[in-house]
């Protein structure tokens, strides 16, 4: 699990499991909005892309973007496909938490988004949030060893105390419903928290941060 704080665009780790190698990546990409002036999207997207590009981690976990700009990564990562639907109606609008794998590598078990509210299969806001919030996973297998993963990508609320705390919770009863077999998490994100943060103790009980070991 990778701990994200505000001023990290993003991270990348590697995971050594039975002799394979797998690389994962947790961006937050930044909303397309014309306020961020000389930083908007269409002044730093080949940026970010050429950045990812060099990179090229096995999956990655995008945070912030909407679908044109997942669209435009999506047209220039050829090796990659992706999941996810938007956090305000379940479809297209709004932010997307996807996720990119590699289809080269891997095949794609199974998917799906849920939302951090008291609701989580319906469109909705939780607790003292501001905005909708989601939750994107999938299970993959590698094609070759036949290994398989879960990763779990999401982005917390900004401002909502209570509604972080309760996404943690939400989460980690989501990863042991899901995840039954001995396979490995990967929780990936922007969860708007320091590591001083009970959020952080709370999750870091359960998982591992990438960062720390």
């Amino acid at each position: 699990m990778k701990k994200i704080t505000l001023l990290l665009l993003f991270f990348s780790f590697h995971i050594l499991l039975f002799g394979q190698s797998a690389t994962f990546m947790s961006y937050n990409i930044r909303m397309d909005t014309p306020n961020d002036s000389l930083n908007a999207w269409p002044h730093r997207k080949a940026f970010l892309l050429n950045q990812i590009q060099f990179y090229l981690p096995d999956v990655i976990g995008t945070q912030e973007g909407f679908l044109h700009q997942l669209t435009y990564l999506d047209n220039g990562l050829k090796s990659h496909a992706y999941v996810g639907v938007a956090r305000d109606d379940g479809k297209t609008k709004g932010e997307y938490t996807a996720i990119f794998y590699n289809k080269n590598r891997f095949d794609l078990l199974k998917e799906g988004t849920f939302w951090l509210s008291t609701t989580p299969d319906t469109v909705g806001l939780g607790w003292d949030a501001v905005c909708n919030r989601t939750c994107t996973y999938v299970q993959i297998k590698e094609k070759i060893s036949g290994q398989k993963y879960w990763v779990f990508n999401t982005h917390f609320d900004h401002r909502g105390k209570i509604a972080r705390a309760e996404a943690s919770k939400l989460i980690l009863k989501k990863i042991k419903t899901y995840a039954t077999e001995n396979e490995p998490i990967i929780l990936l994100g922007d969860f708007n928290v320091e590591p001083t943060d009970p959020v952080y103790d709370l999750l870091t009980s359960h998982l591992s941060d990438s960062w720390a070991i």
